[in-house]
Order: structure tokens, then sequence, then C-alpha cells
């Protein structure tokens, strides 16, 4: 039975293209295969009217000339005026979609009114008025359906860059510092690529019926005849009331089935893979008052400092969500730390906040400190510059942070051309190399796979190479071990242990890798930072309960769970210790929130160390 069904499948999918490229055949090869040329077409000495027979297969006209040989030509004009007007047509309403779904708000807002406004337009009377009122010709035929085309593919398009937009591997193409312009057609429109060639298909069968529903009233191109200048000819001189049916069912029949192939082919490209979504992630930019004065913290020896960064998003029922609280912390050179927690801790977001990539309804106050100056203070121009030149990000989730439509080695070399200013072909050298570093065997021939076919453990090389070739001084890692085994944990450590020049923040779950490659461990919990210590003393002696619980929970430290649940975060913003409702050493002054203590080399957020 399986069998069967993809034996249908496979035919269903064959008879579209089949149709077409024997059309495309007799239009390329009309010279050849037609029994007359267009100069005997066109000679006074054929009998007219003549039935089809050996000589005519298909018969004569009203003039003499051989329908069969006409249908042959016509096949040319017909196809050329289709498929220019589609692909012109697609043209423009890929760009406005690319567009429109990219940039959004008042962008958005003005290309969509314009789009509505073309679809309330009556399409088929407005062409036949400016048919009639531009006059005959084929340019002017294929610029008025190509411009009364384009609203709907435009429409698709925009659907499906606002999944696209949102995908991981666009927010590491952004975390790089790829402009605008690069990521719309360098990542977004090669995710497109199949709706646009499904939607030029079926806009080629949509305009090949308009163009035979224009000519056939008469306002067509007379001297390049097309199949509905055929019809035309027949209807206007009688074929119908004469029972001629051979002057006119020849072109309808072409023209249905010209239509009909490149509509099965349409709909067989566009409901490929039905099943195929993009992940979601974080997007672009926050709303943020900026000011003009250029901002110095004290915080000379830290290269990268947080300071006071508050970060708040409100749900659909108007609750106000506090993802970050307060977060004050300094990253020195050459540091390694490894940022710990509870999923939706806020550590993630604490990542995308230093590369100033947050969704766009954050509400976002305090500073975050790069070199002495706020970024927060940057305009675009100048962030694109910070991003993966002077701070890198290596995504979570190595399923969907890699481009599926591009191979492994340019993705891995545009870094290199952005930052650097590396040719392509140097750049892709470059990018072989480092992923040889990086231990992917046979990288010479593996680097120009696409990463469909590597497994977890490659990809996550290949994502770390990608932040590593903009030779950056900060790497933010997010899960850099997530869904890997034991082996490949280990691999990556090793990778991370060896970049002895680089600073690295790395948000993780997995304590045995921040115990080996940490020098420092930050513990979050509910949106707070609630302890910060030197690796080794934290994991002998940590001092915050919920530090306590983590460690404790470790298989070898018996695997001991914490019971209870974690506040929502729209409690976050309330002013007593957000983990008492879990800890059992809490007590009344635990409903106020508690600022940082310093205890030996610890910085711990809990009222038990109060002096």
């Amino acid at each position: 039975m399986l069998n069967k069904i993809r034996l249908h499948k496979n035919l269903k999918g064959m008879i579209g293209p089949f149709i077409l490229f024997s059309f495309f055949i007799m239009a390329i090869f009309a010279p050849w295969i037609a029994p007359f040329d267009l100069k005997t077409l066109n000679d006074s000495f054929l009998s007219p009217v003549l039935s089809p027979g050996n000589t005519h297969f298909l018969g004569t006209n009203d003039i003499g000339q051989d329908i069969f040989s006409e249908l042959i030509f016509g096949a040319r004009v017909s196809l050329l005026i289709g498929l220019a007007a589609a692909i012109l047509a697609t043209l423009i309403g890929g760009f406005i979609g690319i567009v429109s779904g990219f940039f959004r708000k008042i962008i958005d807002d003005i290309l969509m009114r314009i789009t509505d406004i073309f679809l309330l337009i009556p399409g088929l009377p407005l062409i036949i008025i400016l048919s009639a009122y531009i006059g005959p010709g084929i340019g002017k035929i294929i610029i008025v359906i190509s411009l009364l085309s384009w609203p709907a593919t435009a429409r698709v398009v925009r659907a499906r860059v606002l999944q696209v937009r949102e995908a991981a591997f666009v927010m590491s193409a952004k975390s790089l510092g790829a402009g605008n312009f690069s990521i719309m057609f360098k990542h977004i429109l090669p995710n497109t690529l199949e709706i646009l060639f499904a939607k030029g298909s079926l806009a080629v069968a949509g305009a090949m019926l308009t163009e035979a529903g224009i000519s056939f009233l008469g306002l067509g191109d007379p001297v390049h005849k097309s199949w509905g200048m055929m019809l035309n000819d027949a209807f206007s001189n009688g074929g119908v009331v004469g029972g001629r049916f051979w002057w006119y069912l020849p072109p309808i029949f072409c023209i249905c089935l010209s239509v009909l192939g490149f509509t099965l082919s349409g709909y067989v490209v566009l409901h490929k893979n039905d099943e195929h979504y993009f992940s979601q992630s974080g997007c672009l930019n926050k709303f943020i008052s900026k000011s003009n004065k250029p901002e110095i913290d004290s915080e000379k020896n830290n290269p990268v400092f947080v300071k006071e960064l508050n970060v708040k998003f409100q749900n659909s029922d108007g609750a106000t969500l506090q993802v970050l609280d307060n977060i004050n912390f300094g990253i020195k050179k050459n540091e390694k730390i490894a940022l710990i927690g509870e999923t939706g801790s806020g550590k993630s977001i604490l990542l995308l906040a230093l590369l100033r990539l947050l969704p766009s309804d954050a509400r976002v106050s305090g500073k975050i400190m790069v070199k002495n100056k706020n970024i927060f203070n940057f305009s675009d121009e100048e962030m694109r510059k910070v991003r993966g030149r002077k701070i890198a990000y290596i995504p979570q989730g190595t399923g969907n942070a890699l481009n599926p439509v591009q191979k492994i080695a340019f993705q891995v070399a545009e870094p290199f051309r952005i930052g650097q200013g590396f040719k392509k072909k140097a750049a892709i050298k470059k990018a072989v190399a480092l992923l040889d570093k990086m231990g992917i065997e046979n990288a010479e021939k593996r680097a120009f796979d696409y990463p469909h076919h590597y497994s977890g453990g490659m990809k996550q090389r290949a994502l770390i190479a990608m932040a590593l070739a903009g030779q950056a001084d900060l790497l933010l890692a997010d899960e850099p071990t997530k869904g890997l085994d034991r082996n490949k944990c280990n691999d990556i450590l090793k990778i991370f242990l060896n970049l002895n020049q680089k600073t690295i923040l790395a948000v993780t779950h997995d304590l045995l890798f921040a115990e080996k490659f940490a020098d420092r461990i930050a513990v979050m919990y509910a949106s707070r930072l609630v302890e910060t210590a030197p690796k080794e003393s934290f994991f002998l002696n940590p001092l915050h309960p919920f530090s306590q619980a983590m460690i404790a929970a470790m298989p070898s430290h018996g695997l001991q769970v914490l019971t209870g649940f974690t506040p929502m975060q729209n409690r976050c913003n309330e002013q007593g210790c957000n983990f008492r409702i879990k800890c059992g050493k809490a007590f009344d002054k635990c409903f106020k929130k508690p600022p940082f203590f310093k205890i030996g080399d610890h910085q711990v957020r809990c009222w038990l160390y109060a002096p």
C-alpha cells in the first residue's frame, strides 16, 4: 500500500514537468517540427478552409494558413508572454514580500496596504482596459499582466519571511555582524526560493490564461500570433458558427494542457515540504532611551561590564514579566565564566542583551559597557561592527542554528568576508582550515556538505568555527553541549580549553562541563544573579541555598532533587528573595530583597550572610 502511495505521488510529480518539457521542446524546435515555416504560412497560394488531412494535419484557416504549424509557432509567443510576465511579477512580489517581512513596522504597513489596494482591484477588467489603452505589443502585454499579478506572491513570501527571520541561523548571522541586505538576500532569500518557484509556476499559468483572454478579445499582438490570437481569429471568422472545430479546439487544448503543466509543477514544489517549519528564537532591536552623551564606566579592569541591567516584557494579558532584574556583572580579559541556573532564569536573555539582539518589545534599562562605552548608545551600524568582531555568539540548538540551504564552508567563510574583508576564495580556504582545526575529519571535503549531513557534534564545531572566524575577544556560548553525548561534550570541552586567548561566557546546564571549563561560576535564579565565585571554592563550598541544591542534585553528590516550584516571572519584580518559596532556611527577613554580600571570594545574594 505504501509503495502504491509513493508511486502515485511520483507520477503526480512527473506529469507537470513532462507536459512543460514537451511544450518547451515544441517551442524551441518549432522551425524543424512545423511542416510549414512562418514565411510559407503567409503565402497566398495556400488553400483556405481545408479540413484536417494528410497534407494539413489540423486543416487550414480562412486564409489558408496551416493550423498545426500556426499552433507550434504560437507556443513560442504564449510561453514567452507567460514566462516573462510571471518572472517580472514574481520578482516584484518577492522583493516587496522580503522587504516587508524583514523590516516590518511602518515599512510593512505601507507595502502591505499598497498590496491590499492591488488585491482589491478587479484584475481582468483593468488588464483589458489598460491593454486597450496602451495598444498591442508583446512587451506591453507582459508589463500590464505582471504589474497586476504580483500581490499574491508578495503576501505569501512575506508570510514565509516572517517565519524564517525568527530562525536561529538568522540570529547567528546577525550576531556575526551581517547587515540587513546580507541577511535578506544571503540567508532569508535562499529559504524562500521554493515558494518563489512554486508561485512563479502558478503565475505563468495565470499569465497565459490572461493573455489568451485579452488576445481572444482582439487586444493582443496581431503580428506575433499566440494561441489566444488563434482563438480570436477562429471566433471572428465564423469558426464556431461554421462548425470548424479544428480552428478553435487545438489552441484551447494547448492552453489548458500548458496551464495544467505549470499548475501541477507549482503545487508539487509548494507542498513538497509541508511538514518543515523553522524553530523560533529571539529577534531584532529593542525600545530603549538613548543619550548622545558618552558614558565611561569605572570598571576599567573589565572589558565588558553589565551595570543595573533590567529587561522586561509585557505578555498578552498585560502582566509585566521581569526576565532580568538589576544585573551587575563584570567579565575580565581571558576569563572563562560558566553561567548556570534553571531553565527560564534569564541566562540566554542576558547573552542576547550583550549583543543587543533582544526582541523588539523588550523594555530595557541599565548599561552594558564594552571597552568603557555603553552599547545602548551605539547606532545600528556601530553595533553591527561590534557583533562578530568584538563579541561573537555561539547559539544553542545545533539543528537549526545553521542555514539549511547553504554549505558549511560558505557559512563559516561569511565572518571572514564581513569582518576582515577576505575575498570569496580566500575566505573559503580559511574556513576549511578552521573547520579542520575544530576537528572536522576530512575537512577539505566535508566543509562543502550541507548542515543535514553533519552530526550534532559536527554542527556545534561548525558554529564554534563561525564565532572564531571573526576573531572576537569575547565569545558568548549558549548551551554549547546541549543534546550531545558525553564523548561529544568532552570534544567540545577540549576546544574551549584550547582557546587560551579568548574571554568566554558560557551558559550551560552541564555542571560537569562548567566545573572543568570555567575559571568562575555565576548562578542565576528567577531573573536574578544570586552568586558568583571561583570554580574551586564554588564546587567545594557553595553558599546560596539554590547553589547548594544544584550541587546536591549532581550524580556525584547523591542526586538529591529539590522539590517545590519556581516563582512565575511576573512575580520576579517583588522585593523579597525569589528562592524563599523553595528554601528550607527562609525566615522573616527573606521578604525583603537581599543585596550582594561579599564572603571571602564569593558574592552571594542571601540574608543568611548579612553581617
